[in-house]
């Protein structure tokens, strides 16, 4: 069984004036041992379509089968919980909260269903694993644009997930940065975890195993020494 196949999905936007296929019958399937990057314009219905993997748009047809089950036939609950404990989403730009701390912005989706144990001493070693252990009391406002990224990633991973998805987690990095965070990524693929990343940098497809083009809400593979 695949860890993730998307089959014919489709996501439109309708109005008086016009409609608009953001979207358009994307299909591909993602093992567990994979490293996918998606490139493409912006607007071209990459950020949609993370949506959609991710339980967060419901598609306008098609199916999205995550570790065997539809997404789209699950209540809202039950899509909530299957992000939270077998997905790691890392959103584009800056996503923690601001009036908690990094280890607290690290913890927190551990919280949001009920689960038994203690977090803060795992949240300190995903910090540590990120390189920014010593950040853990401080605040979002006293910390560079990488270190916050870091913490995203750490927060992503809090509840071990069978994959990870990013939204151009180098986005705004400077070159140093970007290199540390995805030489991060491949440690995490190897260690068993699914990436699935959106990038407009040609530079990191290259840690990947798989690479995507999307254009025009379409989703094609493609040979990853083929990227211009």
């Amino acid at each position: 069984m695949m860890l993730l196949e998307v089959k014919g999905i489709k996501k439109t936007y309708q109005t008086k004036a016009r409609k608009t296929v953001a979207v358009n019958d994307v299909s591909f399937s993602l093992g567990k041992n994979d490293f996918v990057s998606v490139v493409g314009r912006s607007g071209s219905g990459k950020s949609t379509l993370l949506n959609m993997l991710t339980g967060l748009l419901a598609p306008t047809s098609g199916a999205i089968l995550f570790e065997g089950a539809d997404l789209r036939g699950m209540g809202d609950l039950a899509v909530s919980r299957v992000r939270n404990e077998r997905m790691g989403y890392v959103p584009q730009g800056y996503s923690v909260l601001a009036n908690l701390t990094l280890l607290d912005n690290v913890c927190l989706p551990f919280y949001l269903f009920k689960r038994e144990g203690a977090v803060h001493e795992k949240a300190r070693d995903l910090l540590g694993r990120m390189g920014i252990a010593q950040l853990a009391d401080r605040y979002p406002a006293e910390l560079s644009g990488g270190e916050i990224r870091r913490a995203a990633i750490a927060r992503a991973l809090i509840n071990d997930p069978a994959i990870l998805i990013a939204d151009e987690p180098t986005g705004d990095l400077d070159e140093q940065t970007t290199g540390e965070i995805m030489r991060l990524f491949k440690e995490i693929n190897t260690g068993g975890t699914a990436i699935l990343m959106v990038t407009h940098e040609p530079d990191t497809v290259a840690y990947g195993n798989r690479l995507f083009q999307m254009a025009q809400g379409k989703l094609e593979e493609t040979q990853i020494k083929e990227l211009n």
